[in-house]
């Protein structure tokens, strides 16, 4: 199967796996295997998803047998399988995976070089209160290994949200040596102005900063913005532009955090992760029509899937969520878009079209 998947919040592409989501990361590299895991915020609301992405990859310099992911559920969260993408292996005793489950996924053997990537949408039930901290974390396995390769991170939960951040690249899966643009969106989602914002991102160890919007500047291993006054109700976007090393080998994984800030207090973090790998042979370009919109109205996305590879690709697949307070009807999509429960497909929802078979040098939209 190769698959592609797209979300209004980040956009994926690559082959045999899906990527999805980004956030606030810490690197942790345990013997042969490489765990990432990332969010798209670090803080939530109750009923909400938190969008977690775990990377695994192989920079051993040799095949690992038979790798095993898990990961644990969080008290006062839940993961529905049917959101997961790849689904973990019916681990769990029903449709949803609560806490002191442990969902599974089978890998498979894993080549120096190779890596996995499974989206995970964390629902934050109802009930959870203000303040709850939500510690999910990853392990990954082999056939002989001695001891779990593991990442974890904290989301907290917030009844008052007051910012909303988010930090995407145009593409997840890169060659050495190339230049990865990204996009920060941000925005005051309370009642309250901030006097005095700043926006900043990291720059990983092996990349370096091309260029940024609006009069962004490398300050040591960040690039600043000084936004300044950001009122309720207001929001806006910056750019910038990555330079991969040259000599990054397959399998390393490039990790940015995006902070948006107040008068030198963390307001909210986001992060998103590439990783380098030289023999994936589809895109995956999105595009729209708008990128402000109010209440009530259609945003219009148009996916461009491409094969530039040099043979056939068969089993190719475009799997498509909305983000959260978002939906799309199935009906409206040309071509047709399903798999949805209903007529509408709604965020914790994966829609899928079925490309088929993609020669070398074709391409759908």
């Amino acid at each position: 199967m190769q698959r592609l998947c797209f979300t209004n919040v980040y956009q994926r592409c690559f082959k045999k796996l899906c990527f999805l989501f980004v956030s606030f990361i810490v690197s942790f590299s345990v013997f042969a295997l490489n765990v990432e895991v990332t969010v798209d915020n670090d803080t939530k609301s109750p009923s909400s998803y938190a969008m977690y992405k775990v990377v695994v990859s192989n920079t051993d310099g040799t095949t690992r047998s038979n790798v095993v992911l898990t990961t644990n559920v969080p008290s006062g969260a839940l993961i529905y399988e049917n959101s997961v993408l790849p689904q973990s292996d019916n681990s769990c005793s029903s449709s949803s995976c609560s806490e002191g489950e442990v969902p599974i996924w089978n890998l498979g053997d894993m080549s120096d070089g190779e890596s996995r990537v499974i989206v995970i949408p964390l629902y934050v039930a109802s009930n959870t209160v203000d303040g709850t901290e939500l510690n999910f974390s990853a392990s990954a396995t082999y056939d002989g290994a001695s001891s779990l390769s593991t990442d974890s991170h904290i989301t907290y939960v917030d009844t008052a949200l007051s910012a909303a951040l988010s930090l995407t690249a145009a593409h997840q899966v890169v060659d050495a040596g190339a230049e990865v643009k990204y996009q920060v969106s941000f925005g005051n989602i309370g009642s309250t102005g901030f006097a005095d914002t700043e926006l900043s991102v990291s720059i990983p160890s092996g990349s370096s900063l091309v260029s940024a919007s609006d009069g962004g500047t490398q300050a040591g291993s960040y690039i600043v913005w000084d936004v300044g006054v950001l009122n309720a109700g207001e929001g806006s976007k910056r750019y910038f532009t990555f330079s991969i090393d040259d000599s990054a080998i397959d399998g390393r994984i490039y990790v940015n955090q995006a902070t948006l800030s107040n008068n030198d207090s963390a307001l909210v973090t986001s992060g998103e992760s590439v990783v380098v790998r030289d023999d994936v042979p589809l895109t995956l370009d999105v595009t729209m029509d708008m990128d402000v919109s109010q209440p009530g109205n259609y945003v219009y996305y148009r996916y461009v899937v491409a094969n530039t590879g040099s043979t056939s690709l068969t089993d190719v697949e475009l799997d498509v969520m909305m983000a959260e307070r978002t939906r799309f009807l199935e009906t409206s999509s040309l071509p047709y878009i399903s798999n949805c429960t209903s007529s509408t497909c709604d965020s914790g929802e994966w829609g899928v079209y079925s490309i088929g078979q993609l020669d070398a040098g074709e391409s759908r939209v």
